[in-house]
């Protein structure tokens, strides 16, 4: 958790499930109004400390540009079609944190010509639209991603089922020193090739359920009143900050 990515995994994680708590609460507490539990004021109040989480993440995102540049300037990938998502996202993401950070300045009053509540609303769901745009590429990416590694496994099948030439399996044999070590090796190598398949795989439907669980949020901060209610979005950020803590976890173990 001592990175930038785990530490915003566990903010965002901490704040969405606070969101359902909240919601929840008040649901409880509007079921038992008249309740003596119900008058009785509660000692935290986590409105305002999903408020207060969400408002550091951004904070920190401030510096967010510094990130894109250095990915804009990474080398892209060798695939055609992944090089111009690739450009695509990065000019999304450029617009998203620009828009981002005029916003919250704004509001903090750091940014004052210029910048009126009516544009401030403006600069929040273009970044949000924005952003919609670059969660949309990016299972785009994955399914092209999908796309290759199922047309290499195709590719490697075939070679694989095609009849080795007369004599090579016995020229190979001598070479790594019987027909036993020869199937052996086969069978380790395999099995590695197996165990890195199914990682990859595992990974891939990690990133297909965050952006699965992002791109109801993008919609909903795209519109200025919104499209869920709190429960809901607590819910879809929870399910991705999860999933975001656990490859972080993971990465980092």
């Amino acid at each position: 958790m001592s990175t930038s990515s785990g530490t915003d995994s566990l903010l965002a994680t901490l704040n969405y499930t606070l969101l359902v708590l909240n919601t929840t609460s008040r649901h409880l507490t509007h079921i038992s109004r008249q309740s003596v539990a119900a008058r009785t004021p509660p000692r935290i109040n986590l409105s305002a400390l999903t408020r207060l989480i969400s408002d550091y993440r951004i904070f920190v995102r401030l510096w967010g540009l510094l990130s894109i540049y250095t990915w804009a300037r990474s080398t892209p990938p060798d695939d055609t079609t992944l090089q111009r998502i690739t450009y695509v996202q990065v000019a999304a993401s450029a617009a998203f944190q620009a828009l981002e950070n005029g916003a919250y300045l704004a509001q903090h009053g750091v940014l004052v010509r210029g910048w009126s509540e009516e544009r401030q609303a403006k600069a929040w769901v273009w970044s949000s639209r924005a952003w919609a745009v670059h969660v949309a590429l990016d299972l785009v990416r994955l399914w092209r991603v999908r796309t290759i590694r199922l047309d290499e496994a195709t590719a490697l099948a075939k070679v694989a089922d095609s009849q080795e030439p007369e004599g090579s399996h016995q020229i190979q044999a001598e070479v790594v020193g019987g027909d036993g070590q020869l199937e052996k090796a086969k069978n380790t190598q395999q099995e590695l090739l197996e165990k890195q398949q199914e990682e990859e795989e595992r990974a891939w439907w990690r990133e297909v359920i965050v952006n699965a669980a992002y791109a109801p949020l993008t919609l909903h901060w795209s519109v200025e009143r919104g499209i869920f209610g709190d429960g809901v979005v607590g819910l879809l950020g929870s399910t991705a900050g999860v999933i975001r803590l656990m490859q972080v976890w993971k990465a980092t173990a």
